[in-house]
């Protein structure tokens, strides 16, 4: 019995993963650039700052880092974050009954084929250092199931944090969504759940005040030494690496976005920035906001229904906070102005959130997943939004 689960899982996984791949191709998704190089050239010797983890860990490796070893080395990165997604869901599905498997392989099917869900990874952001993020959210999922790596969770937040500040309100709710949710439902009311559920929360919301408040203190070069660092760390010229670092590290970004005369500090950079989102928004954006609503709505009616059927206002958290996720995610969407990034950050957390209740054998999550074999005009939303979004 145990050998067919484990050939079962690999089938799904492997299936899943093609289906991934073929996708993107389908999509002629190339990742031949590398958009933001100076990004992953950069490491706490600059200064102890968010976006610096990556490029530190990279140069524990490698002494000079080329566009050329980069671009492999994100492209392995981008196939692994398919596998290890595939790979949770290939392993849900192996582990579904059959009167709610038929619902959940269509959610599946649903987060693959949506524009604005994992594939992005490979497309429009392929070279963001947001796939590390993904990362993160994924080892949470997977640590969270274990007694003794579940404590890793406030070093997960840390790392998240030091990875890329879209963390900040883009991963950090979900990942404390599934910690909350297991700690309520799988290992109980007990001392050492909540402890993790705090210290970790604690962990998350320090460090993103640090570095967003205190960490450009910290840093020991000014612009133009930063630059001529990395052109020496990427064996290049100043010009080949310039423009966008002055934005990640230096917040040179502010003068983009506010009037002269403004003062340059993050609380102005995030005021204007949503300000310039707002005035830029055009019908394209809008329509990309709408389409992933059928999406979501459907597990959002997951979720309405398992809070119905918890019987204590404790067993409903978890739910609430998964209703809650988008918020923070909506606030980097229009600070960020970008909208396809986002947006399929909202789609990934979702839908990782519902095979984490089928894994932990939720029975409100299931109970609501039944509902949809006898009701499957409610899928019909969702397909014709995924496929307009496909076609257009």
């Amino acid at each position: 019995m145990q050998r067919k689960k484990q050939l079962s899982t690999i089938g799904y996984t492997a299936f899943l993963f093609a289906t991934i791949v073929l996708y993107c191709a389908v999509c002629t998704f190339t990742m031949d650039d590398v958009r933001l190089y100076s990004l992953f050239l950069g490491d706490f010797s600059i200064g102890i700052c968010s976006r610096f983890l990556i490029g530190s860990i990279i140069s524990v490796f490698k002494d000079v880092i080329t566009r050329e070893w980069l671009l492999s080395f994100l492209r392995v990165i981008t196939f692994s974050v398919f596998l290890i997604t595939a790979h949770y869901l290939g392993s849900t599905l192996t582990k579904a009954e059959k009167d709610y498997k038929i619902p959940l392989v269509f959610f599946a099917g649903l987060f693959i084929a949506c524009p604005f869900s994992i594939t992005v990874y490979a497309g429009d952001i392929f070279g963001f250092i947001d796939v590390f993020c993904a990362i993160v959210l994924l080892m949470t999922a997977y640590f969270s199931e274990n007694k003794i790596l579940i404590w890793s969770a406030p070093v997960l937040m840390i790392a998240g944090v030091f990875i890329h500040d879209s963390f900040i309100t883009g991963y950090m709710a979900p990942c404390l969504g599934i910690i909350a949710y297991i700690a309520v439902t799988k290992y109980g009311k007990k001392l050492w759940t909540s402890a993790i559920f705090i210290i970790s929360s604690l962990a998350g919301i320090l460090t993103s005040i640090y570095t967003v408040f205190f960490s450009r203190k910290t840093l020991r070069m000014n612009t133009d030494e930063v630059l001529r660092y990395l052109a020496k760390k990427g064996n290049t010229t100043v010009d080949d690496i310039s423009g966008y670092i002055e934005d990640s590290v230096m917040w040179e970004d502010i003068h983009n976005v506010a009037p002269d005369g403004i003062e340059k500090k993050p609380v102005n950079y995030i005021y204007y920035s949503i300000k310039v989102a707002i005035d830029d928004l055009c019908l394209e954006d809008l329509l990309a906001v709408i389409s992933i609503i059928p999406i979501i709505a459907l597990v959002f009616y997951v979720w309405i229904k398992a809070i119905q059927k918890s019987s204590t206002p404790y067993e409903k958290i978890p739910y609430i906070l998964f209703m809650l996720t988008p918020v923070p995610q909506i606030i980097s969407l229009f600070m960020s102005n970008d909208f396809t990034r986002f947006l399929s950050t909202i789609v990934f957390t979702q839908v990782i959130y519902l095979f984490l209740t089928i894994r932990a054998k939720d029975k409100k999550t299931v109970d609501a997943l039944k509902q949809f074999r006898t009701t499957p005009q409610m899928y019909l939303p969702a397909c014709l939004s995924v496929l307009i979004m496909n076609i257009v």
